[in-house]
């Protein structure tokens, strides 16, 4: 079976990403940390990187289910999302762009 005709892919890089997002979230909820600037200094990474990762808390939920039950589009990317810099806060214009 080729990889392309599988009915399930599971993007682990997107997957661990998407979990380390939440992760901060609630370290934040938490008030182990103030702001993102502390957590980037706290993961040795830059603000920058840690703002486009939190991001994905803003994901639609339906895409969220669809990448970890892999059944989203395989050409989806964890680079697509987080540098997509005008990312809509609207859930079904994000489910439209990135086909989920």
């Amino acid at each position: 079976v080729k990889p392309e005709d599988q009915k399930t892919y599971f993007d682990d890089k997107l997957i661990k990403t998407i979990g380390k997002a939440y992760k901060w979230k609630m370290e934040m909820e938490e008030g182990k940390f103030e702001s993102l600037a502390d957590i980037a200094r706290k993961e040795k990474v830059g603000t920058s990187y840690v703002s486009k990762v939190f991001n994905l808390n803003f994901i639609s939920p339906k895409i969220i289910k669809k990448i970890l039950t892999g059944t989203q589009p395989r050409t989806l990317k964890l680079q697509d999302i987080i540098s997509n810099r005008k990312l809509s806060d609207l859930w079904q214009e994000q489910e439209e762009i990135f086909g989920c």
